[in-house]
């Protein structure tokens, strides 16, 4: 799949740390850096740190936004993925 070249190269502090994948036809798998699911914490947290928490999330959207569309701009024209670094 193409977004997986994409997860390989981009790095972000809000984005998770790609460490490894597989793709075949009958079965995906992706490993990443630890994490643990937001519900077993929500409700520790405070409302400004669920703010800080949504902020991260926005500045990660925006952050893939302009690398996916840039390097599928770049990918249109021929470059290999796994060369171009930001």
């Amino acid at each position: 799949m193409f977004w997986f070249q994409h997860l390989r190269i981009l790095k972000h502090p809000a984005i998770l740390k790609h460490l490894w994948s597989y793709d075949n036809s009958d079965e995906l798998c992706m490993v990443t850096e630890p994490v643990r699911p937001l519900e077993s914490v929500i409700q520790t947290l405070d409302t400004l740190e669920i703010i800080a928490g949504l902020y991260n999330v926005v500045e990660a959207l925006v952050f893939l936004h302009e690398r996916v569309c840039f390097y599928s701009f770049l990918y249109a024209l021929g470059f290999h993925m796994e060369k171009i670094t930001i």
